[in-house]
């Protein structure tokens, strides 16, 4: 039996389309939902890690004041499982609602390192997550509800 790849270009034509197929359901509201999940879930790992995480910037001074890194870490971890809980579901309402799980989550944090150290990249960037996010519900919202 003949090999359907008979050249170059077949095998690319070949690997792009497996990558169309894999990384469709990452397209939209996917992605931004499962990008906020995972930077929660990462900062929740990071704190649970041996050391002082808050002590090595003055941007988290206003965290330390709130509670502890453990504290913090279980924080992350309760929105970033809503967040998955979200990314999973087929029922709009829920992925309504983890993403504003996720978006006021990310919002608290922009705003905690934008007060502890106004002059730091931490709170634009946790910021833009959050509005990313909220756009993302809006249009969701609209389209299940027209």
């Amino acid at each position: 039996m003949r090999s359907p790849i008979t050249g170059p270009r077949d095998v690319t034509k070949l690997f792009a389309a497996a990558a169309d197929r894999a990384l469709a359901p990452l397209s939209g509201w996917r992605t931004i939902h499962w990008m906020a999940t995972g930077v929660l879930a990462w900062m929740g790992f990071v704190l649970i890690l041996p050391g002082l995480t808050f002590g090595s910037s003055p941007s988290y001074s206003i965290f330390v004041q709130i509670g502890s890194e453990e504290v913090w870490a279980l924080a992350y971890f309760v929105a970033a499982l809503i967040g998955c809980w979200g990314g999973v579901s087929h029922d709009w309402k829920v992925k309504v609602f983890s993403g504003m799980v996720l978006s006021m989550t990310h919002g608290i944090i922009s705003m905690l390192l934008l007060f502890g150290n106004p002059l730091t990249t931490g709170s634009g960037t946790y910021m833009i997550i959050a509005f990313a996010v909220t756009l993302r519900l809006w249009r969701l919202v609209k389209v299940n509800t027209a």
